[in-house]
């Protein structure tokens, strides 16, 4: 019985340690001051059966820097758009423009996306921060539970994984798996999804891949999510995807990494 909670607290120990390093390392990568890459999003809506009844492929040109006026901005520019129904192709690539440029104008009137960008997540690809996708952080820690997973092998190598339970379900706080580097403790994997899922909302997860650029830069490299739900008598069945490529940022430096 005494090896039994020796063994367990040194567990706890070591557990504790692990997360303190992975916010450390967190909170290390540098602001950068822009991000451009080449991203394909793929959009599926889906029948009662979770069959695609209509895929939308997006390819555009991202580009993410500091504005004095507006804060973090995002410009999109879109290459090619393509709406597949039952195997049939549709150019819509026109259609997705103006629907990137009513969305880059409302931005303008509505000002700073996250006003002088702090607690943003030091990477792009999504708009959270760290404190709603991080449960690593010192303010954060103590309202999940943690658990160390049995190790996975991507690529011929072997990482850390992480399980974050929220102690107090809340649709405000998303738990999940975590993979890590065992060596540098960057978390290059989520999967994440709502303690308790918002109203109207019968499930939602995400998952996110990410790269390290020299810097070192974290940078999004996949980001995929589900999402089914009702709103009022419409229902809402879909996923989507997006891959960035071709990432390159500028340091506070103004030295470019590829």
């Amino acid at each position: 019985m005494l090896f039994h909670f020796g063994t367990l607290f040194a567990q706890t120990t070591d557990l504790n340690e692990l997360v303190r390093k992975i916010d450390v390392r967190t909170k290390a990568y540098p602001e950068f001051l822009s991000y451009t890459a080449t991203a394909v999003s793929r959009s599926w809506e889906m029948n009662a059966q979770w069959k695609p009844e209509k895929e939308v492929v997006v390819t555009k040109r991202i580009v993410q820097h500091q504005d004095s006026a507006q804060g973090i901005r995002i410009d999109e520019t879109v290459i090619r758009a393509v709406e597949i129904i039952q195997g049939r192709e549709k150019d819509v690539t026109e259609k997705m423009k103006g629907t990137v440029k009513k969305r880059r104008a409302k931005q303008r009137r509505t000002g700073p996306e996250d006003g002088d960008g702090k607690g943003k997540r030091r990477g792009q690809g999504f708009s959270m921060s760290n404190d709603d996708i991080y449960p690593f952080g010192e303010k954060k820690k103590n309202l999940f539970r943690f658990t160390q997973l049995a190790d996975t092998a991507i690529g011929g190598k072997s990482f850390l994984r992480i399980q974050a339970e929220a102690k107090v379900p809340d649709q405000e706080t998303y738990e999940g798996r975590f993979t890590v580097d065992r060596e540098t403790y960057d978390v290059l994997l989520m999967d994440v999804q709502p303690s308790k899922n918002p109203k109207f909302v019968k499930r939602i997860t995400m998952q996110m891949e990410f790269d390290v650029l020299p810097g070192p830069y974290i940078v999004l490299k996949r980001f995929w999510m589900l999402l089914d739900a009702s709103l009022l008598i419409k229902k809402i069945r879909m996923e989507f995807e997006e891959t960035h490529s071709d990432v390159r940022v500028t340091g506070p430096a103004g030295a470019s990494d590829p």
